[in-house]
């Protein structure tokens, strides 16, 4: 198995925690030209900190041109269906997977996120097989973003700065 870890807060104490049990598990990491400027100085200072080898992925286009070429909304462009998504982030995140010869991959997806997360945990659980034999493993499925705030903050990882701009309280509040 390998990690997907995208810096996001789920992402990273999801990578921390499989880290810790697995520590050999290897990482790998998309960016593109659409990212937060803040997430490769973000995932250069925990990987550091955290002492994780990285592997990184990048398209070899630019984003922002297709996107903005073909008008491509965010919703549409985040649908795991759209080819824009299929090819700067799933296929290429798929390839560095086969490279490192690994059969599945842990993601930091959560049910409370999305009423189709909590669907899809619901069939399937937090380790499924989909059809090319591949596994997924969600291990943070059934956490609050109280309890991955509060994970990260007692484990002394940093937490991506983007949230402390939004709606989200510090961790040190929750």
């Amino acid at each position: 198995m390998v990690v997907s870890w995208s810096t996001g807060k789920d992402s990273t104490a999801m990578t921390h925690l499989v880290r810790s049990l697995y520590h050999d598990t290897p990482i790998m990491i998309q960016f593109d030209d659409c990212d937060w400027p803040a997430k490769r100085p973000y995932a250069d200072r925990v990987a550091a900190a955290q002492g994780w080898d990285v592997h990184c992925v990048e398209p070899e286009f630019s984003v922002w041109e297709r996107m903005q070429a073909g008008r491509v909304g965010e919703d549409e462009f985040c649908a795991q269906s759209h080819s824009l998504t299929r090819d700067a982030f799933l296929k290429i995140l798929a390839a560095q997977q086969y490279a490192l010869g690994c059969d599945g991959v842990y993601i930091g997806l959560r049910a409370e996120e999305s009423k189709a997360r909590n669907v899809h945990l619901r069939s399937r659980g937090e380790l499924y097989q989909i059809k090319s034999g591949e596994w997924r493993c969600c291990p943070l499925a059934r956490w609050t973003s109280e309890d991955v705030f509060a994970y990260l903050t007692e484990h002394g990882v940093e937490i991506n700065p983007c949230y402390f701009n939004n709606r989200f309280l510090p961790p040190e509040e929750i």
